[in-house]
């Protein structure tokens, strides 16, 4: 009795313990979504300022309808670009839940490409194609969706090895979790675990 008791208190240990990791875990994911969504939106206010600045230095650029003209020589801009790929589901969540899909959403969608490493208008001849900021958001999704089908179609063609590995490249690092067993899986398995998020992301909001 007192071995099943002694048991019993070792099993409520653990777990407790497990429901404490877990929570632990979740309230870490949550802070980290919600510290993103905060910087988004700063980089958002940030873009809005070096717009109005520019179009007060330069009149004419308020004419212009290449969302390029208004990002170069961006400081907001190159500050996102450069940061981890953690922060794409706040990306897209932002371009999805926004009231409007104009400028700023558009200069967030071509910042989520560059972060990605995918010019997603370019894969398959244009199928994934996409003209405004939420379009990029259903392009993304479905190209996530097809990516496993996308890279068996690459890997099983008639393609030389750099060929295949130059079609590969242009999925971006989306790409990655499903290269895992291949000769062109990625080394840096924190990015490929980021990346399986991403795309885990992507599936539920679809």
């Amino acid at each position: 009795m007192k071995f099943l008791a002694a048991l019993s208190r070792i099993i409520s240990l653990i777990l407790i313990s497990s429901m404490f990791v877990v929570v632990f875990l979740f309230a870490n994911i949550s802070a980290t979504q919600n510290d993103n969504d905060l910087y988004i939106n700063n980089i958002v206010q940030k873009l809005n300022k070096e717009i109005e600045v520019k179009i007060t230095q330069n009149p004419q650029l308020s004419y212009s309808s290449n969302p390029y003209d208004y990002i170069n020589g961006s400081v907001a801009y190159e500050e996102l670009v450069k940061c981890d790929p953690n922060i794409i589901p706040s990306l897209i969540n932002k371009i999805s839940t926004s009231n409007n899909d104009g400028l700023i959403e558009y200069i967030l969608s071509i910042a989520a490409e560059e972060i990605m490493k995918v010019d997603i208008k370019t894969i398959e001849n244009g199928k994934y194609k996409w003209s405004e900021a939420k379009g990029m958001v259903k392009s993304l999704i479905n190209l996530s969706r097809d990516m496993e089908k996308n890279i068996d179609l690459i890997t099983s063609s008639d393609l030389t090895k750099e060929e295949k590995k130059n079609q590969i490249d242009k999925l971006g690092i989306l790409a990655s979790p499903y290269l895992a067993d291949s000769e062109y899986a990625s080394t840096d398995e924190r990015l490929v675990k980021k990346c399986k998020n991403i795309n885990t992301y992507l599936c539920e909001i679809s």
